[in-house]
């Protein structure tokens, strides 16, 4: 899109309003710095219209340096950085099961579609208490207890 203004020509990529999804999720996808994600994938489709979706993800968020987008390396030291090891500094557990099916009504332009999500959290802090994070030691809380969430989601989609 070009678009002038006050005499200058400005060049935008796409609409502001144009959203770009994959099967319902963004590809702007939800996984933060550090990250790790494993997802299995079942999509099936069954006789009479109807359609079936089960999905279990694993994310693990580790908590050495990097792990939020406002922390930098100090290059003038980085020799004193330790090497990176995921997995014994993870501070961050999520697991997410996801069940939908939907239903193509015969003769007409509607689907129905059902789903349920659980989601369970679990975190221990990560100390911060210094006044500017150098990113060379990483000093973690106690595992806090699970949080557990619970999604429903009902639609009808009308295709014209």
């Amino acid at each position: 899109m070009i678009e002038e203004k006050d005499g200058k020509y400005l060049i935008y990529e796409t609409y502001a309003e144009t959203n770009y999804v994959n099967k319902g999720e963004n590809l702007g996808y939800p996984l933060q710095p550090n990250s790790q994600e494993f997802l299995l994938q079942l999509d099936l489709g069954l006789p009479k219209g109807w359609t079936t979706q089960f999905q279990a993800k694993y994310q693990a968020r580790s908590g050495q340096y990097g792990y939020s987008l406002d922390q930098f390396m100090l290059y003038a030291i980085d020799d004193q950085y330790p090497e990176k090891d995921f997995w014994n500094h993870v501070f961050n557990h999520t697991l997410s099961i996801l069940v939908s099916g939907t239903k193509k009504l015969d003769g007409m332009p509607i689907s129905l579609t059902a789903s349920y999500r659980f989601i369970a959290d679990w975190e221990r802090p990560i100390d911060e208490s210094t006044e500017r994070f150098d990113g060379l030691t990483t000093i973690f809380g106690a595992w806090q207890d699970p949080v557990f969430n619970h999604i429903v989601q009902v639609g009808v989609k009308i295709f014209y």
